[in-house]
């Protein structure tokens, strides 16, 4: 069973999740998601979704694109999109990437 998105997400530096959420939701292919706001109502605000996957994550590969940046671990894939107006710097970016474990996809070409 994949592992728990959420725990994930409580390693993202300002990810504020919704009330009440401990474990995520189940898709149809029974892998796990849960999302969060970063920095909810500040410049930069960005909403953070986590997929987990029982082994490496399927679908890939994986790339970032002008709206949706992809981070990639061992058994998860995380999705950071920017509010309308807003971005993520690389260095944030990359900061990110570092506290969950994963690393940046790069664009796609």
């Amino acid at each position: 069973m994949p592992g728990n998105p959420v725990t994930i997400l409580h390693r993202v530096a300002g990810c504020v999740l919704e009330a009440g959420t401990t474990s995520g939701s189940v898709d149809i292919n029974g892998n796990r998601y849960a999302s969060c706001t970063l920095h909810p109502g500040q410049p930069r605000q960005a909403d953070v979704t986590v997929r987990t996957f029982p082994a490496a994550p399927t679908g890939g590969p994986f790339y970032s694109n002008d709206t949706t940046r992809i981070v990639v671990g061992p058994t998860f894939i995380v999705m950071v999109t920017p509010a309308m107006g807003e971005t993520i710097t690389p260095a944030a970016l990359s900061y990110l990437a570092h506290d969950v474990g994963g690393t940046v996809a790069p664009a796609q070409p």
